[in-house]
C-alpha cells in the first residue's frame, strides 16, 4: 500500500481479499501503521458480518472503511456468515459512519422456488444498502459444489451451457431442484427491479451515505479521519 501510494499517487485501495477483516491482528497492524505514518487512506473491502463484529465503530472509521461488500443471505441459507447478526442494524450503523455498503444476495439457493423467492428478495431489499448485487447460485469447476452436482448428474452438458456464460447473471449451469429451467433469468431481473423500485438509484444512495459520514466526522478529533472524509466528498458540489 505504501509503495502504491508513492508510485501511483493514490489514497484509496480496493483490497481483493474474500474476507479481509477476518484476521483481526492483520487489520489492527495495518491501522497501527496508518496511525504511525499519518495515512488517511480509504479502503474498499470484502467482509462477512461475523468478521465485522470483531471491531468497534471507532476502529472501522479509523481504518478507513469506505466501501464494504457483504453477503446478506436470508433465513434458510446454509451459510453461517450472518448467523446471530442483526444485519439490518449493522448496515444502518455502517452507513451512518459513511461506509457505503454493497449487499450481495444469492438467487437460486437449494431451498428457493418461484413461490418463496419473493421473500428472499424482500429480505435483501429491506436492508436499503447503497448497492445490491444479486447472483445466481452456480457450481464452478473445481469447487465442492461442482463435484457434488456432477456426482448427482444434474450439471448441464457443456454444449447447453458454454463456459463463458457461467457468470451468474444469466442462467443456471445445472438443473435446479425447485426452479424450472429458464425462469432463473426472470427471477434475477425481478430482484434488481424490486431493489431499484424500493430504494432508488445507487448513485444517490452512495452520495447520501458519504454525506452522512462527512457530517458526522468532519470535526473528528483525529486529523487523519477528517482528511479522509474531506476527500470523500470532493466534487459533490457539482
Amino acid at each position: 500500500l505504501f509503495r502504491s501510494e508513492k508510485e501511483m499517487h493514490i489514497s484509496a485501495f480496493f483490497i481483493m481479499d474474500e474476507n479481509f477483516l477476518l484476521s483481526r491482528p492483520r487489520a489492527m497492524r495495518l491501522l497501527e501503521l496508518m496511525r504511525k505514518h499519518d495515512k488517511a487512506w480509504a479502503l474498499y473491502i470484502f467482509s462477512s458480518a461475523n468478521a465485522l463484529r470483531q471491531y468497534t465503530t471507532d476502529e472501522l472509521v479509523e481504518l478507513g472503511l469506505s466501501w464494504l461488500w457483504i453477503g446478506l443471505e436470508g433465513k434458510g441459507s446454509q451459510y453461517e456468515k450472518t448467523v446471530g447478526v442483526d444485519t439490518h442494524k449493522m448496515v444502518r450503523d455502517l452507513q451512518e459512519q459513511g461506509t457505503r455498503v454493497l449487499g450481495s444476495t444469492i438467487i437460486g439457493l437449494e431451498n428457493h422456488t418461484p413461490e418463496n423467492i419473493d421473500l428472499a428478495i424482500e429480505h435483501a431489499v429491506s436492508h436499503e444498502t447503497d448497492f445490491h448485487q444479486f447472483m445466481l447460485y452456480m457450481p464452478m469447476a473445481g469447487t465442492p459444489l461442482w463435484r457434488e452436482m456432477t456426482a448427482k448428474g444434474v450439471m448441464l452438458d457443456p454444449a447447453e451451457m458454454p463456459e463463458g456464460d457461467m457468470h451468474g447473471q444469466h442462467k443456471f449451469n445445472y438443473h435446479h431442484p425447485g426452479i424450472p429451467a429458464g425462469q432463473e433469468t426472470d427471477l434475477l431481473l425481478r430482484a434488481f427491479h424490486e431493489d431499484f423500485k424500493a430504494n432508488g438509484p445507487s448513485l444517490l444512495r452512495m452520495v447520501r451515505t458519504a454525506l452522512h459520514g462527512y457530517m458526522k466526522h468532519k470535526n473528528h478529533p483525529d486529523r487523519r479521519v477528517r482528511r479522509r472524509f474531506q476527500w470523500e466528498v470532493q466534487g459533490f458540489g457539482t
